[in-house]
Parts: structure tokens; C-alpha cells; sequence
């Protein structure tokens, strides 16, 4: 795990492309975990030019796809990012299952078209993500709370605020007392940001708060800063200024 960016960088200077291929893809996705963006995008643009020159399995040539849609989506390049999804999309399109990743990839569309203000498309891709996962109703309970916590963020944005708690409350119910730390501590996030709309300032408190404790637990630094500045603006409004 250490020195994968040594070997990424060794082999794409030697013949051995495939070798190369399989360690630029760890490298980038390496690199996302740490936020590492720049680097992450070198890796998976080495990783891309590097498709037509080797025999690349399927599961690696999406790899390379959706690494590189994660990460222009991460820096705010949604229109591109989009385009890397949808081909990863099409990678997939012929394998009978890979619903979980299907699924994913539709919703992370949907954020391309929800951060530009694009709702309706945004909603349209949600509700996709729901349709494939269908394929096995008791299956990827995380998966479908994912989908459905976009959902009402959607309607969080639309300023719906009853319909979006309803929502994260059905999203929560899904995964609720599940490892699925991430989508949990985004519900709770979500959750108190609804909260504070409808005027509930202890309990948007109470909401944000859970969240930070699982973001801490689970070193999501990028979302614990998030909920994070949340609960400050929320206690300026509140008066409780050192806190």
C-alpha cells in the first residue's frame, strides 16, 4: 500500500504497461482517499491513455472511467466528470448485475446535475439508481439509502423541507445501527440542516452533532470539516459563540 506510487511511476517508464495500468489505478484511487486531487487525476489520465494500449479487463477499464468522474466531481468539473460516469456507465451496460456499482454511478450522475441547479435530471438519475437496484430488493440496503438520501436533498435544495425529513428518515431507517458510517453520518447531516429550516435548533444541533462524532470516528476529514462548519454557523445563531 505504501509504495504504489513508486510502482505506478516505475512501470509507466517500462514495457510493462499492464503492470503499469494496475498500479496507476491504485495509486489514483490512493491518492482520492487522501484528497489528493491533482495527483489523482495524473494517475487516472495515465491510467486512461494507457486503455487502448494494453488489454485492459472490464472492472479495470471502469476503474479508470469513474476514478476520473470522482475525481473532476470532487474539484467542481461536473459537465466532464458526467462524461467519465456515463462511460463507465456503458462499460457495465453488458454485464448482467454489477448493480451496486450501476447504482452508484447514477447517482453520482445525478450530483453532475443536482450541483448546477439541475434538479429534474438530477431526480430522473435517482430514481434510476432505485430502478436498478430493484433487481434485488433484500439486497444493498447502503446502496439505497444512498439513493434515497439524495433524493431528499433534492427536495432540501427545492426547499421542500417536510418531504426531504421524510426521506432522510426512510434513508436512515435503512442502515440505521449498520456499518454504513458514511451515508449514515450524511443523513445526520442532512437531517439537522432540515432541522434548522424548520426552526428545531437543538434538535438541528443534536442531528449535526452525531454526525461529527461518526465522521471523527471514521477520519472522514473532508465531510467532519462539514459538519463541522455547519455546527458553528448554526451556534452563532444560537448566541453560543465560543462554542
Amino acid at each position: 500500500e505504501e509504495h504504489v506510487e513508486v510502482l505506478a511511476n516505475h512501470y509507466r517508464m517500462s514495457l510493462f504497461s499492464d503492470r503499469a495500468l494496475h498500479y496507476l489505478l491504485l495509486a489514483g484511487q490512493k491518492a482520492i482517499r487522501n484528497q489528493a486531487n491533482q495527483q489523482a487525476r495524473q494517475y487516472f489520465e495515465s491510467a486512461l491513455e494507457l486503455l487502448p494500449k494494453t488489454q485492459p479487463s472490464e472492472y479495470q477499464r471502469f476503474l479508470a472511467q469513474s476514478g476520473m468522474g470522482d475525481v473532476l466531481l470532487f474539484i467542481g468539473e461536473y459537465p466532464e466528470a458526467r462524461e467519465y460516469y456515463l462511460q463507465a456507465f456503458q462499460t457495465l451496460a453488458n454485464e448482467e448485475k454489477n448493480y451496486e456499482e450501476k447504482s452508484a454511478l447514477q447517482c453520482k450522475i445525478a450530483r453532475t446535475f443536482e450541483r448546477l441547479g439541475e434538479y429534474d435530471q438530477a431526480q430522473s438519475q435517482i430514481e434510476a439508481a432505485l430502478e436498478t437496484l430493484k433487481a434485488e430488493p433484500e439486497s444493498f440496503p447502503a446502496e439505497r439509502a444512498q439513493a434515497w438520501n439524495d433524493l431528499a436533498w433534492i427536495d432540501f435544495r427545492r426547499g421542500n423541507f417536510a418531504e426531504a425529513d421524510r426521506l432522510l428518515h426512510h434513508a436512515l431507517s435503512l442502515v440505521e445501527g449498520s456499518d454504513a458510517y458514511e451515508v449514515i453520518a450524511s443523513i445526520y447531516n442532512r437531517l439537522g440542516g432540515v432541522a434548522y429550516n424548520q426552526g428545531d435548533w437543538e434538535q438541528a444541533a443534536d442531528y449535526l452533532r452525531k454526525s461529527i462524532a461518526i465522521r471523527e470516528a471514521s477520519r472522514d476529514r473532508v465531510n467532519l470539516a462539514t459538519s463541522l462548519n455547519n455546527l458553528g454557523l448554526l451556534e452563532i445563531e444560537m448566541g453560543q459563540f465560543e462554542s
